[in-house]
C-alpha cells in the first residue's frame, strides 16, 4: 500500500485513515513505516478480504507510544494478526480507546500479552461475528504462572456470537474492570459467563452437569454486577441464570437500570423472572425473540418486590410469538406502571391483550403496537382515559384489530375520553379497523397535529360520538408522502370520505374480496381501479355475482398481480372478462401472473369470454390448479397452452366433466399450433376426472420431457395416456405421427406424441391407479429404460382379486427409494418366490415404505425369509389402516436404519416389536403410534430373551396418541436408555400406569406433553413417576379400588391404601403419596432421568 521509502516529514499531520474495499491489500503498516504513522488517531478497515495483519511488528525499529486510539476492523475473512508480534514493551499501544473486532472469521486472538497489560486508556471493546476467535490476550510461555490484568477504564464491553469463544486468556488468570457500565453476551456457548462465591458449591458446578466443561468464569457476579448499570444477554449461555439466583444479596444488582434479554426460550436457559422484580433500580426492559407465554415478574410481583419496579420507564417486548398476556389479570400492577413512559410491542403473534382492563398508564408517553395478530383492540375505555400524558400512538401490521378502543362494562355510552396530549396518531395496515371508537363517548384530542391512516379499506367512521380536534389539519393516507393529505372539514367525516373513495386500498397488496364489503358492492364497474397496483395477491371468493371473476376495467391496473385464487363463487362462468378488449403492442395484461387458483366453481365453463390471443398471455406462469370445477370442459386454448412456457405444476382435482386440458385447435389452426407445448412441465396430478381422456390431442407437440412426477388417480378413460408412459412407441418421427391423427381422429393413439428415444428422462415420482397398469402392460412391453432416474413410486387401488403383492413388477425399477401401497388385499409384502435369485439386490436403495389401507396384510414378510433383506436399508416405515396385521417387524429384520417409524389404526397389533428388535434401531430418531385399539405394549419380551438394558441412542420424539389398550412401553425389568429423547407426547392412553418396570434414564426430557403445542407440560421426578401421576390423576378414583393392571401383584396389606391426589389441572403440580406408590412399584424409588 506504501511506497518503502517515504520522506521523514511524511504524513506526519495525518490523523486518521480509512481503507475499504482494497480487494488486494495483504498487510496495512510494513514495520519500516510505523514511526511514519505515530500520530494516527482513527484506523478504519472494512471488507479487505485478502487482508492478513494490520500492524507487522517483525522487524521495526520503532519504539515509545503510538497515538492510535479508535481501532476498527470489519468483514476482514482472512486477517490473522492484528499485531503480528508481540513488542514486549518496546511499543506501546497505550491510548487505545476503542476497538471494535467484526465478521474476521480467522482472527483466533486479538491483543499480544505485553499490548494486553498496557491497555490502560481502553474504554470500549465489541467483538461480534468471529467464528474461530478463541481467546482475547495471546498466552505466553511462563509454565502455570497467573497474571493479573487490569482494563481500568473500561466501561463498555461486547461479545457476540463467537462460538469458539472461551476465555480473556487460555492460562491462569484474573481480569479486573473497576469501570464497566454496559455489558453485552449473546451466542457464545463455550464459556462459562459467569460464577459466583456466594453460591453453593453443587450450584456453581452446574456447567458440568450440564455438559459444559469445568473451566474459570469469564466473570465473577459479585465484582461485575455492582457496578453495572446495562446488561444485555442472550439464552445460548447455561451458566446466565447465575445471575438470577434468589441467594445472591440484592445489593450486587443496585446500579442495573437497563435490561436487555434476546433468545431465551425452553430449550435455552429459563429465566427466572423473581430477578427482574429485584431490579430496584431498573428503567428499562427489552425482551425479544424469546418463547415465553408470561413475562411472571410483571404481573405476579406484589409487596416489596413489585415497589421495586416502580421505577420502570421502558417496556420492549419484540418477537415472543407465544405470549398471550403480557400482564396477568388477577395482579395489582399501578406500582409498575406508574412510571412507565414508553411501550413497545411488536410481533408478538399470539397476544390477545395488551393490558386488563383496569389497568392505568398514566405516565405513558408512547405507544407503539405493531404486528400483534391475535389483538382485537387496543385497550378498554378505563384505560383510555388514564392516557393523560401519551404523545405519540401507533398501530400497525396487526390484522384482527377492529376498534382501538373498546367498551369496559359499567361506563356510561356518552362518556368523555380525553387524550390531553397526543399529538401524533398513526393507524397503519389494519384490514379489519373499523372504527377508532364503536362507542358513543365524546372524544377530545387538545394537542393533535398530525395523523396517518395508511392501508385500512375497513375504516368506516373514526367514532359515532362527539369529536373534537381543533388543531388537525388533515389526514395523511401516505406516512411518507407530503401530498397525500385529506381533510373534508372534521375527522369523522374525512375517514368516511377516504372510504367511500376507497383510498384505503391504494399500498395494499393482499386482498380477500369477501373480507370487504365495499369491494362486493362496487366489484364490476365503480372501482377506483388505479389504487390496485400494487396488488399481488388476490382472492375473489363467495360474493360473486357477476359471471366473470375479473372485470376488463380491472386487469390493466393489475400489473403487478402475482397469485389469483377464485373460490366459491356458485355464478361464476369464467375468470377473464376480455370483451371490448384489443391487442395492443407492446402491451399484454397481468404479465406478472404466477399462481392460478380456481376451487369449488359449479358453474364455470372457461378462463376467458373471448380469445385471449394478443391481450392476455400467461408466460410466467408457475402453478396451475383447479378443483370442484364439476361444468369446466377443458382449461386451455391452444393458443393460451403455446404461451405457458414457464408451467411447472399442473393440479387438477373432482371435475366431472373434464375432457381434456387443452381443446384442440379449430379448424385451419393445425399448421399454426404445430409447437412445443409445456416445454418445463414438472409436475402432473390429476385426480377423480371420470370423463378426462387426454391432456391434449391436437396437433401440436406435447412435449413431457422435463416431467419429474405424475399422479393420476380415479381417472378411467386416461388409459390411451398411461399407455404411452409405460409401452414401447413405434418408431414415428413427428411427421408420421401427424399422418397417424389425422386418419385415426379421436381414437388416435397419444404414444405418437412421444418421440422415439426419449420419453421421461427426468421422471423422478409416479402415482398411477394397478388396475390401468395392469391392462395396459398386458396390451405392450414396458420399457424399464422410460423409468430410469423413478425414485418414488405409488401404486393405488389394486383389484379385490389380487391377493400376491407384484414384486416381480418393482424388481425393475433399480433405484427406487420410496414406496407407497394403497387400497390392496395383500397378505404380505415381499414373497421368496417372486423375488430374483439375489434378494439381497432387489430394492437395495428402498429407504421409505408407506403401506395403507391393506385390510388382509398379516405380515411384511414371514419370519426368517429371505426376502427380509430388502428391509435392511429402510429409514422411514408408515404403516396405516391394516386391521389384520399380526407382526409388524419380522424378528430376523435388523431394521439398523431406520429413523421414522409411524403406525397408525392397525387394530390387529399387540406390540410393535420384540425386545431384540429394539435393541437394533440404533438410527431410530422419532417413533409415533396412534389410534390402535389393541396394542398393549410397545416392545414386547421374548423367550429366553436376557434381561439387560435396550438403548434407543438416538430417539428424540415419541408420541402415543388415542391407544386404549396400552399399559406400559415395556412390562420387563430391562433397563431402557434414552440418552436423546426430548420430546414426550402422550394422549388418551387410560390405562398406560407406568412406562416400564425397568431403570428408565432420560437426561434431557424435561416434560411430557399432554395436547399438541403443549410447551408447558407436566414433569414429576422421572418419566416412570410423571405416568403414573397422569395416570392416578386421570382416573379420579383410589388406585385401591380401580386395581390396574400393573398393581394385581401388590399384597393385600396395599389394597386399602389410597393416593391422595390434587385437583389442579395435569400441567400443574400433581402429588401422590410416594411412599404408598414406591411399595407397589419399587422401581419409582430410582427416580432415574
Amino acid at each position: 500500500m506504501w511506497h518503502n521509502q517515504l520522506a521523514e516529514d511524511s504524513f506526519c499531520q495525518l490523523r486518521s485513515v480509512t481503507i475499504s474495499s482494497c480487494k488486494r491489500l495483504v498487510r496495512v503498516f510494513p514495520s519500516i513505516l510505523l514511526e511514519t504513522f505515530r500520530m494516527v488517531e482513527m484506523l478504519d478497515i472494512s471488507h479487505c478480504p485478502l487482508l492478513e495483519e494490520i500492524f507487522d511488528l517483525q522487524e521495526t525499529s520503532a519504539s515509545g507510544s503510538l497515538q492510535l486510539r479508535d481501532l476498527s476492523l470489519i468483514g476482514l475473512g482472512k486477517l490473522k494478526h492484528i499485531w503480528n508480534k508481540d513488542p514486549q514493551g518496546i511499543l506501546s499501544f497505550q491510548n487505545l480507546h476503542a476497538l471494535k473486532v467484526s465478521d474476521c472469521n480467522v482472527l483466533r486472538n486479538l491483543f499480544p500479552f505485553s499490548i494486553a497489560r498496557e491497555l490502560v486508556q481502553l474504554e470500549k471493546l465489541e467483538i461480534e461475528h468471529c467464528g474461530k476467535l478463541e481467546e482475547i490476550i495471546v498466552k505466553v510461555d511462563d509454565g502455570e504462572a497467573a497474571h493479573c490484568f487490569v482494563f481500568p477504564q473500561l466501561t463498555s464491553l461486547k461479545l457476540q456470537e463467537l462460538p469458539e469463544f472461551r476465555n480473556f486468556y487460555p492460562g491462569k488468570h484474573t481480569w479486573k474492570s473497576p469501570m464497566l457500565k454496559r455489558l453485552a453476551v449473546s451466542d457464545c456457548c463455550n464459556i462459562a459467563l459467569f460464577g459466583s462465591k456466594f453460591l453453593k458449591s453443587q450450584e456453581t458446578r452446574g456447567e458440568v452437569q450440564l455438559g459444559i466443561p469445568a473451566q474459570q468464569p469469564l466473570f465473577f457476579v459479585e465484582k461485575v454486577m455492582f457496578n453495572l448499570e446495562e446488561l444485555s444477554l442472550g439464552g445460548k449461555n447455561t451458566t446466565a441464570s447465575i445471575i438470577w439466583h434468589r441467594q445472591l444479596p440484592i445489593e450486587l444488582y443496585s446500579s442495573l437500570k437497563v435490561l436487555k434479554l434476546h433468545h431465551f426460550g425452553v430449550k435455552s436457559d429459563p429465566i427466572s423472572f423473581d430477578f427482574v422484580s429485584r431490579l430496584r433500580n431498573l428503567e428499562t426492559l427489552s425482551v425479544t425473540h424469546s418463547s415465553f407465554k408470561k413475562l411472571p415478574s410483571i404481573g405476579e410481583v406484589g409487596g416489596e418486590e413489585g415497589r421495586a419496579l416502580a421505577r420502570l420507564k421502558n417496556l420492549t417486548i419484540h418477537a415472543v410469538h407465544d405470549i398471550k398476556h403480557i400482564w396477568k389479570q388477577d395482579h395489582l400492577l399501578a406500582p409498575i406502571l406508574h412510571n412507565l413512559k414508553t411501550l413497545k410491542v411488536e410481533d408478538c403473534h399470539s397476544l390477545v391483550s395488551l393490558a386488563p382492563s383496569y389497568v392505568c398508564f398514566e405516565n405513558l408517553t408512547t405507544l407503539d403496537i405493531q404486528s400483534c395478530l391475535g389483538l382485537l383492540n387496543l385497550f378498554t375505555s378505563s384505560t383510555a382515559k388514564s392516557l393523560v400524558q401519551l404523545v405519540n400512538l401507533t398501530i400497525a401490521h396487526c390484522k384482527k384489530v377492529t376498534v382501538v378502543v373498546a367498551r369496559q362494562g359499567g361506563d356510561e355510552a356518552d362518556d368523555e375520553i380525553i387524550f390531553s396530549k397526543l399529538e401524533y396518531l398513526e393507524l397503519l395496515d389494519l384490514q379489519n379497523l373499523t372504527s377508532f371508537c364503536f362507542e358513543n363517548y365524546a372524544f377530545r384530542f387538545p394537542s393533535l397535529k398530525e395523523m396517518v391512516v395508511e392501508e385500512c379499506p375497513n375504516m368506516k367512521s373514526f367514532s359515532p360520538g362527539v369529536l373534537s380536534t381543533p388543531k388537525l389539519q388533515g389526514v395523511h393516507w401516505k406516512k411518507y408522502s407530503k401530498n397525500t393529505v385529506h381533510w373534508h372539514g372534521n375527522l369523522d367525516i374525512t375517514i368516511q370520505h377516504l372510504y367511500t373513495e376507497m383510498v384505503g386500498f391504494d399500498g395494499v397488496n393482499r386482498v380477500k374480496v369477501s373480507d370487504f364489503p365495499q369491494l362486493k358492492e362496487r366489484w364490476q364497474c365503480q372501482l377506483p381501479f388505479n389504487f390496485f397496483r400494487n396488488l399481488t395477491n388476490l382472492t375473489v371468493d363467495e360474493y360473486c355475482y357477476s359471471l366473470d371473476a375479473l372485470p376488463s376495467t380491472l386487469l390493466q391496473f393489475m400489473n403487478d398481480l402475482q397469485e389469483l385464487q377464485v373460490r366459491n363463487c356458485d355464478l361464476l362462468e369464467g375468470v377473464f372478462d376480455l370483451k371490448g378488449l384489443s391487442p395492443e403492442e407492446g402491451r399484454v395484461w397481468l404479465p406478472l401472473l404466477y399462481e392460478l387458483n380456481l376451487i369449488g366453481l359449479s358453474r364455470l365453463r372457461h378462463i376467458c369470454n373471448t380469445d385471449p390471443l394478443g391481450i392476455l398471455e400467461f408466460r410466467n406462469l408457475n402453478f396451475l390448479e383447479v378443483h370442484d370445477c364439476s361444468s369446466l370442459r377443458n382449461i386451455f386454448t391452444p393458443s393460451m397452452a403455446l404461451s405457458l412456457v414457464h408451467l411447472q405444476k399442473i393440479v387438477i382435482r373432482n371435475c366431472d366433466k373434464m375432457e381434456e386440458i387443452i381443446t384442440k385447435e379449430r379448424a385451419g389452426e393445425e399448421e399454426a399450433m404445430d409447437k412445443i407445448i409445456f416445454p418445463v412441465l414438472k409436475v402432473i396430478i390429476l385426480e377423480s376426472l371420470p370423463e378426462l381422456s387426454n391432456i391434449y390431442s391436437g396437433s401440436g407437440v406435447l412435449n413431457l420431457t422435463s416431467l419429474e412426477e405424475i399422479c393420476i388417480d380415479d381417472c378411467p378413460n386416461m388409459k390411451i395416456f398411461i399407455s404411452s408412459l409405460i409401452e414401447e412407441p413405434e418408431p414415428n418421427s413427428v411427421d408420421k405421427g401427424k399422418e397417424q391423427r389425422q386418419g385415426q381422429g379421436d381414437n388416435y393413439n397419444f404414444t405418437a406424441l412421444l418421440t422415439y428415444k426419449v420419453a421421461f428422462p427426468e421422471l423422478k415420482k409416479l402415482r398411477v391407479d394397478w388396475n390401468t397398469i395392469m391392462e395396459v402392460t398386458q396390451r405392450g412391453q414396458f420399457r424399464t429404460e422410460f423409468f430410469c432416474r423413478l425414485k418414488v413410486l405409488e401404486l393405488v387401488h389394486f383389484p379385490i382379486d389380487c391377493v400376491d403383492f407384484p414384486s416381480w413388477f418393482l424388481q425393475r425399477f433399480n433405484i427406487l427409494e420410496s414406496l407407497v401401497v394403497c387400497d390392496a388385499s395383500f397378505e404380505e409384502i415381499v414373497r421368496l418366490e417372486e423375488m430374483s435369485s439375489r434378494p439381497n439386490q432387489v430394492f437395495a436403495q428402498l429407504r421409505v415404505l408407506e403401506l395403507s389401507k391393506l385390510p388382509e396384510l398379516m405380515h411384511l414378510s414371514k419370519e426368517r425369509s429371505q426376502a427380509c433383506q430388502i428391509f435392511q436399508n429402510l429409514e422411514i416405515l408408515r404403516v396405516s389402516e391394516c386391521g389384520t396385521l399380526k407382526t409388524l417387524i419380522p424378528m430376523s429384520v435388523s431394521f439398523r436404519c431406520l429413523m421414522t417409524l409411524e403406525v397408525s389404526k392397525c387394530n390387529g397389533l399387540a406390540s410393535l416389536m420384540s425386545s431384540s428388535t429394539a435393541k437394533n434401531l440404533v438410527q431410530l430418531t422419532s417413533m409415533t403410534v396412534v389410534e390402535c385399539e389393541t396394542i398393549e405394549v410397545v416392545v414386547a419380551n421374548e423367550e429366553n430373551e436376557a434381561e439387560n438394558e435396550i438403548v434407543f441412542h438416538k430417539l428424540e420424539n415419541l408420541a402415543f396418541h388415542c391407544l386404549p389398550s396400552l399399559t406400559s412401553f415395556y412390562m420387563q425389568n430391562c433397563a431402557l436408555m434414552f440418552p436423546s429423547l426430548e420430546r414426550v407426547f402422550i394422549d388418551q392412553c387410560p390405562k398406560m400406569e407406568l412406562f416400564s418396570r425397568g431403570v428408565i434414564n432420560t437426561p434431557k426430557l424435561e416434560r411430557v406433553q399432554l395436547t399438541e403445542g403443549d410447551s408447558t407440560g407436566f414433569w414429576k421426578d422421572d418419566l416412570n413417576l410423571t405416568i403414573h401421576n397422569l395416570f392416578v390423576k386421570k382416573s379420579k378414583l383410589p388406585s385401591s379400588s380401580r386395581q390396574p393392571s400393573l398393581a394385581r401383584e401388590t399384597t393385600a396389606a396395599h389394597k386399602n391404601q389410597m393416593y391422595a391426589v390434587s385437583e389442579g389441572p395435569a400441567s400443574e403440580n400433581l402429588h401422590v403419596n410416594e411412599i404408598q406408590m414406591l411399595e407397589r412399584f419399587p422401581i419409582l424409588s430410582s427416580k432415574q432421568h
